[in-house]
């Protein structure tokens, strides 16, 4: 990850925490992630959509 996009990421962290939203550590490592390359967003966003159909059972 850059400097540039740690200094993004702490702003959006602390820009989201202010407004109220918890943002766990293994989410802000999965961010971390993403920046780095380890995944893409379309992968993370495919792993939360099938984790949010088990929940549903869908």
């Amino acid at each position: 990850m850059t400097e540039r996009q740690k200094i993004n990421l702490n702003e959006v962290i602390f820009s989201m925490e202010v407004e109220g939203f918890n943002i766990p550590d293994n989410e802000k490592q999965t961010l971390i992630g993403v920046l780095d390359g380890k995944y893409t967003f379309s992968e993370v966003l495919d792993s939360y959509i099938s984790e949010a159909e088990s929940y549903g059972q869908v």
